[in-house]
């Protein structure tokens, strides 16, 4: 019994701070402590409530710029497909363009000493054929009519050490121009320092000159690279024919259509 009489004590305490109160609603020095005391509370919950309120408005901020990440990001793929779409457009419209003007051929002479230089098909001046032709294998650009016969032309090889092909990198739109080194192995030069271009990137014949038209595939990167002997980077491709088993052609017959 002696145990529990601090907890009898208290509960007495509080039921007589209870009914003092309530007997003095509207007493003047009652309001006016309650009124200290609202104060003293309201000085207490200040600093808990800006915490609160900041971190809401932070929660906000945080769900309004992943909204706004994810907007950027799905304009980004919807960008990236546009260009994509209005890419291939143009790229089936050229290849329309050049199967309709092609003409098939067959090689008919390739000699080992010049194995990488040069071939001779057998299409000539009677058949369209025109100094300057791009000649296509598989719909990729292997080379360009070099000399022009009665019945028959040859053929300068993108891989020879003579040619210069002005070409564009597909994703960076990056100009440069691709040569051979006589041994059958193509390299992408003259490109600017600093452009963001990678292994598997993808070459289109550039429109400089009127010499090829613009957009024929000519092949993709290695990542392999080297340096010449000006220090400048130089970028191996993969041409898109096979320049080492060349059988039948198509020469894109640029004044077909006159």
């Amino acid at each position: 019994m002696e145990n529990r009489q601090p907890q009898i004590i208290s509960g007495l305490c509080a039921v007589a701070l209870g009914l003092l109160l309530t007997l003095s609603t509207g007493s003047e020095t009652i309001v006016k402590l309650m009124g200290q005391i609202g104060g003293i509370l309201e000085f207490i919950e200040r600093p808990g409530i800006f915490i609160r309120e900041t971190y809401i408005g932070a929660q906000g901020w945080i769900k309004e710029r992943d909204h706004v990440l994810a907007h950027l990001e799905k304009l980004e793929r919807e960008n990236d497909g546009l260009f994509l779409a209005l890419h291939m457009k143009e790229a089936l419209d050229v290849r329309e363009s050049v199967l309709s003007s092609t003409k098939d051929s067959m090689v008919d002479l390739r000699l080992p000493l010049s194995w990488w230089d040069r071939l001779r098909i057998n299409k000539g001046g009677i058949d369209g054929v025109s100094p300057g032709d791009p000649v296509l294998q598989d719909g990729f650009l292997i080379g360009r009519v070099a000399s022009v016969e009665t019945s028959r032309s040859w053929v300068s090889l993108i891989s020879s050490t003579g040619e210069m092909i002005p070409v564009v990198i597909r994703e960076t739109r990056d100009v440069g121009v691709i040569t051979g080194d006589g041994t059958g192995s193509l390299w992408l030069r003259y490109i600017p320092d600093g452009s963001q271009i990678k292994e598997g990137m993808t070459l289109d014949t550039a429109l400089i000159g009127e010499s090829i038209p613009a957009g024929i595939p000519v092949g993709s990167l290695s990542g392999v690279t080297r340096e010449s002997d000006h220090g400048i980077t130089e970028y191996k491709v993969i041409p898109g024919g096979s320049l080492s088993r060349i059988y039948g052609v198509r020469v894109f017959r640029r004044e077909s259509d006159e």
